[in-house]
């Protein structure tokens, strides 16, 4: 197993949208993306170190305007030798980065708000698999059978 494994994920939307504000034609159509990052880091005696970075672009969505915001969180997590037992701590949102600013332009109305949603949090979860063994396949391959019935 390598020492590090990251893992990239990117994702991207464009709306086409338009919607009347004050008698005039607002467009929604700002191009966004979102960007994670998932990387696993093993350790000596078998622990694996998490860190997830997540961040958001500036995004229009229907009638409204979102901001940006980043989040990094951290793990730590174990597995016994027979797999049986697997411990797993999370640290959600680290710097308290996420924060929820919107927009809506609508019609007459102009409405802005701004929330912040406690988004830190610690997970501990310890998972227990009972009758945890492999199972064998004991029978036989049909691919033989298959390719000669073509000859």
């Amino acid at each position: 197993m390598a020492f590090w494994q990251p893992n990239y994920s990117i994702s991207a939307t464009k709306p086409f949208f338009s919607a009347n504000y004050d008698r005039q034609m607002i467009d929604y159509d700002k191009f966004n993306y979102t960007f994670r990052v998932y990387n696993d880091f093993t350790l000596p005696l078998g622990w694996v170190l998490s860190c997830n970075f997540l961040h958001w672009s500036d995004r229009q969505d229907a009638f409204f305007e979102i901001k940006s915001y980043q989040r990094l969180d951290l793990g730590l997590r174990k597995s016994l030798p027979n797999n049986s037992l697997r411990m797993n701590l999370m640290v959600y949102d680290i710097f308290n980065g996420v924060k929820l600013e919107n927009r809506m332009k609508i019609n007459n109305l102009d409405w802005v708000s701004n929330q912040k949603f406690e988004s830190r949090y610690t997970s501990l979860s310890i998972t227990y698999l009972f009758n945890n063994y492999r199972k064998k396949y004991r029978g036989s391959s049909a691919a033989p059978d298959d390719i000669n019935r073509f000859n």
